[in-house]
């Protein structure tokens, strides 16, 4: 998998546990520390975030993910 395709589904995991959780882009966003404008162009796909806010994401939704060179069998 391309490390594109890679960060495009780990967008839709987070878009989706947010959706499950009920979470509205103004809560998500705060506990990432980012704007609710900002959160909604990621989930959109229309900037992707830097890493750090990947991770942010990720936290403020209880998840975790793991950064991989891809090389792992």
């Amino acid at each position: 998998m391309s490390a594109a395709r890679a960060l495009f589904a780990v967008v839709t995991a987070l878009h989706k546990a947010r959706l499950e959780k009920g979470l509205t882009l103004e809560a998500v966003a705060s506990r990432v520390g980012v704007t609710a404008q900002a959160l909604d162009q990621w989930e959109r796909r229309q900037v992707m975030p830097k890493l750090e806010n990947f991770f942010g994401w990720a936290r403020a939704l209880g998840m975790t993910f793991k950064v991989t060179s891809g090389d792992e069998k």
